[in-house]
């Protein structure tokens, strides 16, 4: 549970990071994941 809390830190961090330097199919791809990490994080709490 704490680990997944971390990840999905990291990859918003990440995220955050690369917005300025990723290409508008990197930012899909990463909020895609961060989309996905979140649906992960809700269903374990469920």
């Amino acid at each position: 549970m704490k680990t997944l809390a971390n990840a999905l830190r990291f990859a918003w961090r990440a995220l955050k990071l690369n917005s300025f330097l990723a290409t508008k199919e990197q930012q899909v791809v990463a909020i895609l994941l961060l989309l996905f990490m979140i649906l992960i994080l809700i269903r374990s709490l469920i």
